[in-house]
């Protein structure tokens, strides 16, 4: 039987379909919302775009897909069942993340 898929951890054949799962990675770079005031009515905001727009252009590729990166990934890996349960473990014994809020 041909294997359709690998274990993206340790590259073991999956050679049944079923017995693979799907790890989805979202990665964001975390804000606070703005606070709009006054001044900020007063900017030229399509000038200040346009000028954004510009320096973006005028990266080089890699550059571009780097700063893109900086902001938030988002990956898929399929595991095989042994890797699935040490990633559960692994992240399950973690704590919650503190919100300073």
């Amino acid at each position: 039987m041909k294997c359709a898929y690998t274990c993206d951890l340790c590259g073991a054949a999956l050679r049944d379909p079923a017995s693979r799962f799907v790890v989805r990675l979202e990665l964001k770079q975390a804000y606070d919302p703005m606070e709009i005031g006054p001044k900020d009515l007063e900017r030229d905001l399509k000038r200040e775009l346009a000028a954004l727009v510009r320096a973006m252009e005028a990266q080089p590729e890699a550059d571009a897909e780097r700063l893109a990166e900086e902001v938030g990934v988002s990956r898929t890996f399929i595991l095989c069942a042994p890797c699935a349960a040490s990633v559960t473990k692994r992240l399950g014994n973690r704590p919650p993340p503190s919100r300073n809020e």
